[in-house]
């Protein structure tokens, strides 16, 4: 299909305004289904230029970014930040970018940009109560204690405008878990398993935590030497 797309665009009347936007979609869908990402790069780069407005167009961004094999979209976001520093989805892929990298006062700053024009959002919560909890594991941090408390009530928050379902508690149990608060963790993962996924139909095993929940609450028995409870959940959830 894109070597067809290709010779459609030496031929003149696809090239016609009415006609480009449309063979630039098919070729753009053609690269990303067969992974084809540095070449797709190109058209998602120009479709954000001309759309910076619209969501679609940076969940597609990001679609293709995960199928470079360089950083390139990073340059290409932080140039584009400076001339855009009010867009929100470019703001919170720099934040993400530097949050990947280990910046966390620099994510910190650019999620604390959105979450001011967004205090409910679930997933700006979410992300600010990771990067006060990353912080307070750092092993030079003087100021631990604070950064979880911070931590923990960005993540209530983000709990409380998500609800109570198997993304929620998984998510709280990653972070007592991560934090060594064994007791808590073992609390949110036992409720993930007794959950079905908010996601049904087809893709439902696709967005299922129960698996993952599962694992780290046997690694947690395993390590407290409550070796028949860890081979009681391996059994009964990770075993075909």
């Amino acid at each position: 299909m894109t070597e067809l797309l290709l010779m459609g665009f030496s031929i003149q009347q696809f090239n016609e305004p009415s006609n480009l936007q449309t063979m630039t979609w098919l070729m753009l869908t053609s690269l990303v289904r067969n992974e084809h990402g540095n070449e797709a790069w190109t058209y998602v780069r120009d479709i954000v230029f001309k759309n910076p407005e619209n969501n679609s167009s940076w969940n597609l961004l990001c679609k293709v970014q995960h199928l470079l094999e360089d950083l390139r979209h990073n340059r290409f976001l932080m140039r584009f930040l400076i001339m855009n520093p009010d867009i929100k989805p470019l703001v919170v892929l720099n934040a993400n970018n530097a949050l990947v990298n280990g910046s966390y006062k620099a994510a910190m700053g650019d999620y604390m940009h959105v979450w001011k024009t967004a205090p409910d959002d679930p997933y700006i919560n979410l992300m600010i109560g990771l990067v006060f909890i990353h912080m307070s594991c750092q092993k030079f941090s003087t100021h631990k204690h604070s950064y979880v408390v911070q931590g923990v009530a960005f993540l209530k928050r983000y709990a409380e405008a998500r609800g109570d379902c198997q993304e929620v508690n998984y998510n709280m149990g990653r972070v007592m878990h991560q934090l060594g608060l064994s007791h808590a963790a073992v609390h949110y993962y036992q409720k993930v398993l007794e959950m079905e996924p908010s996601i049904t139909g087809d893709e439902q095993e696709l967005f299922d935590m129960r698996n993952e929940a599962a694992f780290n609450l046997a690694l947690i028995y395993r390590n407290s030497e409550s070796h028949l409870l860890a081979e009681s959940i391996i059994n009964k959830y990770l075993i075909v």
